[in-house]
């Protein structure tokens, strides 16, 4: 008998807890917060779990040709970056912020045997 009812206890304790660990899904949020343009970040307390919306990072712009991250183009948020001059947007080169230095060095080459023949 008194094993049971401890067995109960402990079964109430788990419901219980379970039940706050997935609180935070069931509370109402903003709007806002409700997409997933926002990362969520849970972060443990003193009090318990709670969610911080973060930004989320945005992927590096890559190379049309070799696929690679391009270099001097910075990873900023659509909004940040409209706001960037346009030195900082793009590299001062042909196919700039399109296509990787190997790339283009490859292309030139390629054009310049064309040419030859």
């Amino acid at each position: 008998m008194l094993v049971t009812y401890v067995m109960m206890l402990y079964i109430a304790f788990l419901i219980d807890k379970l039940y706050k660990a997935f609180c935070i899904f069931l509370s109402m949020v903003d709007g806002k917060l409700k997409s997933r343009r926002l990362k969520r970040v849970f972060v443990r307390t003193i009090k318990g779990t709670k969610i911080q919306y973060k930004q989320r990072t945005r992927s590096p712009t890559k190379c049309a040709v070799t696929k690679k991250p391009l270099r001097g183009i910075p990873r900023l948020t659509n909004r940040k970056f409209k706001n960037l001059p346009k030195s900082k947007k793009t590299v001062a080169r042909k196919y700039g912020g399109y296509m990787s230095h190997d790339a283009l060095k490859k292309k030139i080459l390629e054009e310049i045997v064309l040419k030859e023949e």
